[in-house]
């Protein structure tokens, strides 16, 4: 949908931003202390509504990282 095109090209350009659990290296969620340095390089204005897109995304990224590591 068009209106989750901005959340999603700020989660595509936060892809290397996971943060990992010790040496387990699960994934716990994205790094924010970065996301308003990445939304402006990518172009993006950072606002609520971006954010809220993007944790829905997260949150779908990590159940699908999880279901895959029971697999």
């Amino acid at each position: 949908m068009p209106e989750n095109w901005d959340a999603m090209r700020l989660f595509l350009a936060m892809e290397t931003q996971w943060r990992r659990a010790g040496m387990s290296g699960v994934a716990t969620g994205l790094d924010y202390s970065v996301l308003p340095a990445v939304a402006g390089l990518a172009g993006l204005a950072l606002n609520a509504d971006i954010f809220a897109r993007l944790r829905i995304l997260e949150g779908a990224a990590l159940a699908a990282m999880a279901e895959a590591a029971r697999q």
